[in-house]
């Protein structure tokens, strides 16, 4: 007997209590708003902070423990942008370099990485209108497919995504990821490049706004329900 699994909208959509006690109301619609319609989701991307962020825990996840000591470790000079990458789990020490979401979207360039599984933070950063740099990821949600490489975000590669090895994911690190960083960052820096970069990230904050919004999550569990009821009734006798 085959099975298939239908991915759906998470329970952030509804509320997130990691961000319970800094935001009053910590549902999706209500978080993406405030970041589209602040000071700083409004603000042009050129007069953005011009630096890479990346706030996350390491701990639990393969990808990060491979890859964040890495990126922290990186001279200054590495890249075109300077690194601003922290991890924030463990004690007040590494809790102190936190940043809430409004902070972050004052980068011009913020970082995804996956997390234990898929990180939920991606639809916050989209919101922000930040150019987002999505380093390949094994764990996908369910509006992954929507997204469009080179125009909602920019795709960072991995040669190594499936390895569950971390030596192999850290060398990679500078085989493969650092130097397709490195060549992204200065495109983007350049004439040519920051107006392809200003675009893409109004792109992103577009998509996190329409395919993201209530009206079509609402359509998504439409289409989830109708489906999942007409596959129900395939799989009876006589059906």
């Amino acid at each position: 007997r085959t099975q298939a699994e239908i991915p759906v909208p998470d329970f952030t959509f509804h509320s997130y209590g990691k961000l319970s006690g800094r935001e009053p109301d910590t549902s999706w619609a209500a978080i993406s708003r405030r970041l589209r319609q602040g000071a700083e989701g409004r603000q042009a991307w050129r007069l953005r902070q011009r630096r890479l962020t990346f706030r996350g825990t390491v701990s639990g996840s393969r990808m990060r423990r491979a890859l964040v000591p890495n990126l922290m470790a990186c001279a200054p000079n590495e890249t075109a942008v300077p690194l601003d990458v922290q991890d924030t789990s463990g004690g007040a020490r590494k809790r102190a370099y936190r940043l809430n979401l409004t902070e972050q979207c004052r980068s011009r360039y913020l970082l995804h990485l996956e997390g234990n599984a898929y990180s939920a933070s991606l639809k916050y950063k989209l919101a922000c209108g930040s150019l987002v740099l999505l380093i390949d990821t094994s764990f996908e949600e369910f509006y992954y497919p929507a997204l469009q490489a080179h125009k909602t975000h920019v795709p960072i590669r991995l040669s190594k995504i499936w390895s569950k090895n971390e030596d192999l994911i850290a060398r990679d690190f500078r085989a493969t990821l650092l130097p397709d960083l490195r060549k992204k960052l200065a495109y983007y820096e350049s004439a040519e490049g920051g107006a392809a970069a200003a675009r893409i990230a109004a792109a992103g904050q577009r998509f996190a706004a329409e395919q993201l919004g209530p009206g079509a999550i609402s359509c998504y569990w439409y289409a989830v329900l109708r489906h999942s009821l007409l596959l129900q009734h395939a799989q009876r006798p006589g059906g």
